[in-house]
């Protein structure tokens, strides 16, 4: 997604429109890796994850009904060992608090160009914030060195 901002004047007021515009590209890129992974999580999870295929802007990526587990998978252009944190919207992390109180248990897997890393939502998770970005929104991030790595071949 790309998010627009204008400013115009009408009269005496000031108007801010906001457009977030829908990046195919990226989408295409993040469902190529969410489908390579999905045979490797279904393996570490012992699950059978199933995507929501009626709803594109579905929160989360795959979920297994049976065994209540979410996952959200987040494709990285780079190397695990580029930076010590990786980010994720402060929404998915919302989200995942509220999927925590229906019962499921909540996974994000970071799939980077070397290595995929899994790290487990907790209620009492406590990950740093900030708004960064390309779109400078909230988003936490979350240390490496708490992830697991996930080496399923």
């Amino acid at each position: 997604y790309t998010l627009f901002i204008s400013v115009k004047i009408h009269k005496k007021y000031i108007i801010i429109i906001k457009t977030i515009m829908f990046n195919k590209q990226l989408n295409d890129l993040g469902r190529k890796i969410e489908d390579e992974i999905l045979p490797t999580i279904n393996k570490y999870y012992s699950s059978d994850f199933k995507r929501n295929e009626n709803n594109i802007f579905d929160v989360f990526d795959f979920r297994d009904e049976e065994n209540n587990i979410i996952v959200e998978v987040k494709g990285r252009r780079i190397k695990s060992t580029e930076y010590k944190d990786t980010i994720i919207t402060a929404h998915k992390i919302t989200e995942g608090l509220k999927a925590l109180d229906l019962g499921y248990q909540v996974f994000f897997v970071f799939v980077f160009t070397d290595k995929t890393y899994e790290i487990e939502l907790k209620e009492d998770t406590n990950w740093k914030c900030m708004i960064t970005g390309s779109n400078s929104i909230e988003h936490y991030l979350i240390p490496l060195e708490d992830m697991t790595e996930i080496n399923i071949k």
